[in-house]
């Protein structure tokens, strides 16, 4: 649970910023939403909504782990074998399934936690520009032609005065519209977690909660069912290459240790005398796992985008998820509509996947032992 916790922590302002440019008018450019953000809303404005998938993460991750060990259970009831890669993708492509479903209404109220402040923005910068608008076409109705006439040297000073007074009353005018934007975002941010939740609840329908839940499950269902045999494989790689260890090998020591154990030729659990097995370091098993969270993205990530514009709509908004893509590919291209803010997903993927995965490994040699 701490783990999931601190994982959350450490990824979500990336999670955040690919929402927002996945779901804000910045033009896919990653750089622009976040000095804008940061400009109008502050660092923690990056921090918006993680108490909800802090809070989720200790289901989830339970959820995952539960599922994927029940499947590999199912597929090897003895658990003496290694376990193939076919094997890995079905149980993690299970356990995707479960952790979708239960995913689905909470990336909802997390989108539009994330863009609470953003909204807050835009509706007070929206407002100032319709005043400043309405403010020049009264000055212009105002204002009467004039016949140009010779004018003495006081009444040039008393008309350079009468301007400068109103260019100062414009200016405390752009003041007092600027503290304006500050307090509407300052009031958005300030009240407490529990009323924006329930008033982003409160506007929506019981069915906008289940929108996206096509996309979200393909999502989860891949990016699971494609990490688990591609860490495997990546690990094995990185262990023969640098610490010079075939996990191969390891696994069918492993193998034969529990087959011994299982029939009676050893005692039940390793003594001094059994054959202590190297395993491969941290650093290699960070690295596969990092990098497998990484590439496991890369084919779903336009399933994302997706999920990310159809849980920011109202639901039956497209027809299906491919009614969506389709939209989204029409309207702004595949690079652009499909890929936007793919960086900081990435960046985010590596930290969190090999911090999941390690505990996972963690929680599954506990149970053998």
């Amino acid at each position: 649970t701490l783990s999931g916790v601190g994982k959350v922590i450490a990824g979500y302002p990336f999670d955040s910023l690919k929402g927002r440019v996945q779901g804000g008018d910045y033009g896919g450019s990653v750089r622009r939403a976040f000095m804008e953000t940061f400009r109008h809303e502050g660092i923690l404005a990056f921090y918006q909504g993680v108490t909800i998938p802090a809070v989720n993460v200790c289901f989830v991750g339970g959820i995952l782990f539960y599922v994927n060990g029940a499947i590999r259970n199912f597929q090897q009831p003895d658990g003496i074998e290694p376990y193939s890669y076919l094997q890995m993708f079905v149980a993690g492509f299970g356990g995707g399934a479960a952790v979708g479903i239960c995913l689905a209404p909470v990336e909802v109220l997390k989108l539009r936690m994330q863009l609470l402040n953003k909204v807050a923005v835009e509706e007070a910068l929206t407002n100032d520009v319709q005043a400043a608008a309405k403010r020049r076409a009264a000055r212009l109705t105002d204002a009467k032609p004039t016949i140009p006439a010779f004018q003495t040297t006081a009444q040039l000073i008393a008309a350079a005065q009468k301007k400068d007074r109103s260019a100062v009353a414009e200016a405390k005018t752009q003041s007092v519209a600027s503290e304006t934007t500050a307090n509407t975002v300052k009031s958005a941010t300030s009240r407490p977690i529990i009323n924006n939740i329930r008033s982003i609840a409160m506007s929506l329908k019981p069915v906008d909660f289940f929108a996206g839940l096509t996309p979200t499950l393909i999502r989860e269902c891949g990016t699971f069912g494609i990490f688990f045999p591609l860490n495997e494989y990546l690990k094995r790689k990185i262990a023969l290459k640098r610490d010079k260890l075939d996990l191969e090998m390891v696994a069918r020591r492993q193998a034969e240790q529990k087959r011994a154990r299982l029939y009676g030729l050893t005692e039940g659990r390793l003594g001094p005398n059994d054959i202590i097995i190297p395993q491969p370091c941290f650093t290699t098993r960070v690295l596969a796992a990092g990098i497998a969270g990484m590439l496991c993205w890369l084919p779903v990530y336009p399933v994302d985008q997706i999920k990310t514009k159809m849980q920011l709509n109202p639901a039956f908004t497209y027809k299906s998820w491919l009614h969506c893509g389709a939209e989204i590919v029409r309207n702004e291209g595949i690079k652009v509509g499909l890929y936007k803010g793919l960086a900081p997903c990435l960046v985010r993927a590596f930290p969190a996947y090999a911090a999941q995965y390690l505990l996972f490994e963690k929680l599954t040699r506990s149970e053998e032992r």
